[in-house]
């Protein structure tokens, strides 16, 4: 099962946190980024954030002789404008944040927006999708699409993680889901990875 996390900041962190979650559940995981490709614990080194349509499905057949049963995929707006993740199909979408970057490429915010729903608008009739309803964009998103569940760091919703205290070096924050209330420690530091945990945890769930 794919999961493809797009948007502007935050999908390396959270692609790697939703890998940890699901290791830590027992189940055989493999990631697709910037920093490195990962066939459970084996490293690949890694070009593009979203590789050639040939790596791709290279990457994730080797995945699939290894037995991994999830996988987290970075998906850039260029990888989705280029047509590098066309032919794969997501089990989920999971939407950061967008900024004003990457604009010398897509021209204008409405462009780049249009590029990154490209993701959710290739998602199958049961995929799923979780999204930061705390940026504008990901509001729309969720307008456009009933299955997008919305994570917060203010407003109760499907997930809402509260930041409680940062530290150079952690996060505490607290975690509320379907009624129930949870302390974390984060390893990283500022409430932009409380949301980067937030949307893991929210795609894990």
């Amino acid at each position: 099962r794919l999961t493809g996390i797009t948007g502007t900041n935050g999908k390396t962190t959270t692609a790697f946190y939703l890998n940890h979650i699901l290791a830590r559940a027992g189940h055989a995981t493999g990631l697709i980024g910037t920093i490195c490709n990962m066939i459970g614990d084996r490293s690949i080194p890694a070009g593009l954030t979203t590789p050639e349509p040939h790596e791709i499905e290279s990457l994730l057949a080797q995945m699939r002789d290894a037995g991994i049963e999830f996988a987290a995929a970075e998906v850039s707006s260029q990888g989705l404008d280029k047509g590098r993740v066309d032919e794969l199909v997501f089990a989920q979408a999971v939407f950061t944040n967008l900024s004003g970057e990457h604009l010398d490429y897509h021209g204008d915010m409405e462009t780049y927006f249009n590029a990154k729903l490209k993701l959710f608008e290739m998602l199958e009739p049961e995929a799923s999708a979780v999204v930061n309803i705390d940026d504008p964009y990901g509001q729309r998103i969720t307008g456009q699409f009933d299955r997008a569940q919305g994570v917060s760091l203010k407003d109760p919703c499907f997930l809402r993680v509260r930041p409680l205290k940062t530290t150079p070096d952690s996060t505490s924050a607290q975690i509320e889901y379907n009624g129930e209330k949870k302390k974390a420690t984060l390893n990283r530091p500022g409430t932009h990875n409380c949301m980067n945990f937030a949307l893991a945890a929210g795609s894990a769930l």
